[in-house]
């Protein structure tokens, strides 16, 4: 019998995994504070901190 039959295959590991996020205000200017998970680091938890740019009309994160 072959190793692991029976058992669900395990997702496609994708490069980081979004969790929860919060923008919060820092004296530069508004920040995106993120949670993700590494698909390639076995989903170890890390943290994003990037600034939010507003200056175009649009927001986005850098």
């Amino acid at each position: 019998m072959t190793a692991g039959a029976g058992e669900d295959p395990p997702p496609p590991a994708a490069p980081h995994r979004r969790g929860g996020q919060s923008v919060m205000k820092d004296v530069d200017g508004d920040l995106v504070v993120h949670r993700s998970y590494d698909g390639n680091g076995n989903g170890t938890p890390e943290l994003g901190v990037n600034q939010l740019d507003r200056g175009s009309g649009r927001p986005g994160a850098y």
